[in-house]
């Protein structure tokens, strides 16, 4: 089992992210959500693409990278960068 754990001096790209999001599946099965959790987060990600092979480049294009424009839109406004 291998997390994709953020630090400070990760970049926000879009391969990050796609690594960030491959920490789904494993917390779906450490067992650390409760049922509702776990039922929820399948039903999402398994419509979305993520859990379903066939369609991962589907979700990774489709979230993965906006998710980093957007973040790296976000972080780049001065009254943000403070958070």
């Amino acid at each position: 089992m291998k997390l994709c754990l953020p630090n400070t001096y990760d970049t926000l790209s879009e391969q990050f992210l796609w690594e960030w999001y491959s920490n789904i599946p494993i917390e779906i099965d450490v067992g650390f959500l409760n049922k509702r959790q776990i039922s929820y987060l399948s039903k999402y990600y398994t419509e979305a693409g993520l859990l379903r092979k066939w369609k991962s480049s589907f979700f990774r294009h489709h979230y993965s990278r906006p998710f980093a424009a957007a973040l790296s839109f976000l972080l780049s406004i001065p009254a943000l960068q403070g958070l």
